[in-house]
Formats: structure tokens, C-alpha cells, sequence
């Protein structure tokens, strides 16, 4: 997931679930390291891209996967 769409929990679970019938799911944060010059050819640097999944997001949106996925 990144920072456009982990905004959008249950949009992005149900739409699996649903419409494409997936019956694993994993969802991955995409962090993208940049360097001084801001390129992230190698994952290498301290600062992230502002497509990177923020924290807050990343663990609202497994919070509330889990929730509607326990309600089943």
C-alpha cells in the first residue's frame, strides 16, 4: 500500500475480497528511502518519498482490515 491508498481501507479489502475473489491477502507498506540527491535507486537514504505509506496510516488501515475481516 501507499500513501494514496491507505486511506482507503476497507475500499482496497473489499474490492479483493469481492470483485477479484482473493482468499490470502497480504498487504505490504511501500517506503521508498531517498538519498541526498532524492533518488531512491537503491533504497538508500534517511528520509522517504512523499509516496511512501505513512505509520499512522499503515497501522490504521491493518486495524481496520482486521476489524471488518473478524466481523465475518
Amino acid at each position: 500500500m501507499n500513501r494514496l491508498n491507505a486511506d482507503h481501507p476497507l475500499k482496497v479489502y473489499r474490492f479483493l475480497r469481492d470483485e477479484a475473489g482473493a482468499t490470502w491477502m497480504q498487504f505490504i507498506p511501500a517506503i521508498e528511502r531517498l538519498n541526498q540527491a532524492g533518488v531512491s535507486l537503491y533504497q538508500e537514504g534517511t528520509t522517504v518519498s512523499e509516496r511512501s505509506v505513512l505509520p499512522e496510516q499503515f497501522g490504521n488501515f491493518l486495524i481496520t482490515i482486521f476489524d471488518e475481516w473478524g466481523q465475518k
